[in-house]
This record gives C-alpha cells, sequence and structure tokens, in this order.
C-alpha cells in the first residue's frame, strides 16, 4: 500500500488493475505499476509534475515507557489510536520488563475495497498509563517526510518513547444552590495541558476522547463525590459537570498531587456548585418577511451569573433553551443567511418553573443594516 499525492488542481488519475496512471487533459504524466513482488515503481513520464510523494502504509512502532526519574515501567499500558476520522485504527500494547512496547503493522492509511484511492492519517494519538503513575502522550502529525516527534530508528521501524508523570489524584463534590449533594451528575475529563499551554496556538493538546470512558467519566456517588486518579501531576485538568436540571458548567484544576474539595462557594458546604435550569420554548422568526427563521444559533445567558446555554432552530424556527430562572438576555445569528444581522435581545424573563401550557418567547431576527 502506498499513497500518492500530486500537487496540481489540473491533474487527474485512473486505476488500472495494474497501475495507477495521473493524467493532464490527455497527456500522462505519471504512471505507477505493480512489480512482481506486488509493490508498487513509479515512473515519471514527464518533467512537468510539480510533486509526487509515496509513503508505506505498514510499519512497526517500538519504543519505552518510563518514569520522571527515567527509570523504566513495566506493565504500563500504551495505547496508539488515530483522531482524525480518516481511518478507525486503535491498538494497545502492555510495556515488557524493561519499559519496551512494540506495535506491528500499523497502517497509517485508509484503504477499502470500494475506495481504492487511499488517504493517511494526519493525527493521531501515543498514550501511556499505569497504576502508580500519571497519564503520558504524544500528540502526533503526520506529513510527507516524517512522523513530527518519532524518530525512525536504524532497523527502519519508528521509535517513540513515553514519559510518564508522577501520579495527581482529583477528588471532588457536587452540591446545589442549598449546599445539598447531588448524586448522579456527570463529571467529563475533557482536557489536560500544561499551564500556560492556552497561550501557544501550536501546541498539539491529547485528544482524550481516544482513552476509555473508564479514565474520563465519572458518576457522583449519593454524596454528591467523585474521584480521578492516574492524573498527571503538575499539569492544569479541564472538566465539565452536568446534571438533569442543572446547568452544565466547564471548570479547571490545577493537578498538584492530592486535589480534594475545591470549592467555588465557601459560604456553604465545601463543593462544586450547580444552579437549577428550566426549559425555555422559543421561536425566532425573520424581522421582514414574518417567515420561521432555520438554523439560527441561540446563545443565552442569566444577566448576573454569566451562565446560560445554546441551541439551534429547527424547520419550524423553534428551539428549547435550558436556562437559569431570573433576567436573562440573548443573542441571535442566523448562519448562512448574510441578509441578516446578529440579532441581541437584552432581557427576558425565565420563570422558575416550566410549564407544558408556556408559550414560546418570539424573538425576530433583523435585516442587515437595521437600526431597530
Amino acid at each position: 500500500n502506498y499513497l500518492v499525492e500530486v500537487a496540481d488542481d489540473d491533474l487527474s488519475y485512473r486505476i488500472n488493475d495494474n497501475s495507477v496512471v495521473v493524467e493532464r487533459g490527455e497527456t500522462v504524466v505519471l504512471t505507477i505499476e505493480r512489480d512482481e513482488e506486488s509493490k508498487f515503481a513509479a515512473g515519471v513520464t514527464s518533467d512537468k509534475v510539480e510533486s509526487a510523494d509515496c509513503q508505506h502504509s505498514g510499519d512497526v512502532i517500538t519504543g519505552r515507557v518510563l518514569d520522571s526519574n527515567g527509570q523504566a515501567v513495566t506493565g504500563a499500558k500504551v495505547i496508539l489510536v488515530s483522531t482524525d476520522d480518516l481511518i478507525d485504527m486503535r491498538r494497545e500494547a502492555v510495556t515488557s520488563g524493561n519499559g519496551e512496547f512494540r506495535f506491528d503493522q500499523v497502517s497509517f492509511l485508509r484503504h477499502t475495497s470500494t475506495d481504492p484511492v487511499e488517504a493517511v492519517a494526519k493525527r493521531f494519538e501515543l498514550f501511556g498509563c499505569s497504576d502508580q503513575h500519571g497519564l503520558g502522550w504524544h500528540s502526533l502529525e503526520n506529513n510527507q517526510s516524517a512522523i513530527s516527534m518519532i524518530r525512525r530508528a536504524e532497523n527502519g521501524s519508528l521509535a517513540a518513547n513515553l514519559s510518564l508523570p508522577d501520579a495527581a489524584s482529583y477528588s471532588d463534590r457536587i452540591i446545589d444552590e442549598e449546599g445539598r449533594p447531588i448524586a448522579g451528575a456527570t463529571i467529563k475529563l475533557l482536557q489536560i495541558e500544561s499551564p500556560g499551554d492556552y497561550n501557544k496556538r501550536k501546541v498539539l493538546l491529547p485528544d482524550l476522547s481516544a482513552l476509555p470512558e473508564s479514565y474520563r467519566i465519572r458518576q457522583t456517588d449519593r454524596d454528591g463525590r467523585f474521584t480521578f486518579d492516574q492524573l498527571p501531576k503538575g499539569y492544569v485538568a479541564k472538566f465539565s459537570r452536568s446534571a438533569d436540571g442543572y446547568i452544565r458548567r466547564h471548570f479547571s484544576v490545577f493537578l498538584d498531587g492530592q486535589t480534594d474539595s475545591n470549592t467555588e462557594n465557601t459560604s456553604k458546604l465545601a463543593g462544586r456548585e450547580m444552579k437549577r435550569s428550566v426549559p425555555v420554548p422559543v421561536r425566532v422568526v425573520f424581522a421582514d418577511t414574518g417567515l420561521a427563521a432555520t438554523d439560527v444559533q441561540i446563545s443565552a445567558h442569566h444577566n448576573r451569573f454569566g451562565i446560560g446555554g445554546m441551541a439551534t432552530t429547527n424547520a419550524e424556527g423553534r428551539a428549547v433553551l435550558q436556562l437559569v430562572p431570573g433576567d436573562n438576555r440573548a443573542s441571535l445569528w442566523s448562519r448562512g443567511n448574510p441578509e441578516y444581522q446578529s440579532t441581541k435581545v437584552k432581557h427576558f424573563l425565565v420563570p422558575s418553573e416550566s410549564s407544558d401550557a408556556q408559550s414560546p418567547f418570539l424573538w425576530k431576527v433583523m435585516p442587515a443594516g437595521s437600526t431597530e
């Protein structure tokens, strides 16, 4: 399996039984034929080809997992996974006594019987974890010349070492506005980054969705408590908390080792507070025609607490927002309709309880240039 890329919009290709032919108009500029060993041999028939690159799809990846002191970690789990949706690739290995791991016949290319033209995966992750260490990773990008952050060993395999930081745990408690525990709330680990990474636009952050849910998702117990283990010490972890009938919130924690019961409201029992929400039906129309405004993105927030939710209108111009009772504001944006401008609703009062008989709020999206 090989990948062929030709950087010219005027070129086209056709696939025969034993060859791939690249053409510009009726002129053949590149022929790739299958030889006796079932490999492709490329022959350029014209000097008008601007670039052509072939990349082998079957690789061996080897490496070692080390701790923060440079010592080998035995029995660590290593996960290699593609995260860019081009291919479905997930491989797992366990390190040996000297911390080594190996993946054989790893394919970074997509190839199916219905899609004979291969596409190379541009993004993948290499994770490592063990019972006594925090999560380690490489966020990797593929390109025509090499796989960044991986060096090619002398034996032709790809070599990649992982360093596992010291472990940190994080425990906390989820409560309502009265300080009562919320059982069954969902806590999700969304991201891990070094302090200040948000200022580094080129930093590759790990795609944690590739990890098992057992590592990145917790449910609170009857006392509202939860615990995450095997987190990397010295990093910042970003979480979300959600529960039925409450506003979803994000929060960040610096992992300094044993982190317990960070509180956002010291006037009540320690814990992370969640505010109750109610469903708020809305209907949006275009101000000039009165027709239903489809695919309008609505962002609404409480004027005091600054929290709220988002929704998009359906074919009837309707949507349901989850909002905190009280004085709220909203912004409406008609996606794909440049003839209408972003419209703001500065104040609307959300009742403390929802009712099936509640009439939806009626909002209008204004034409571009309107001063109303």
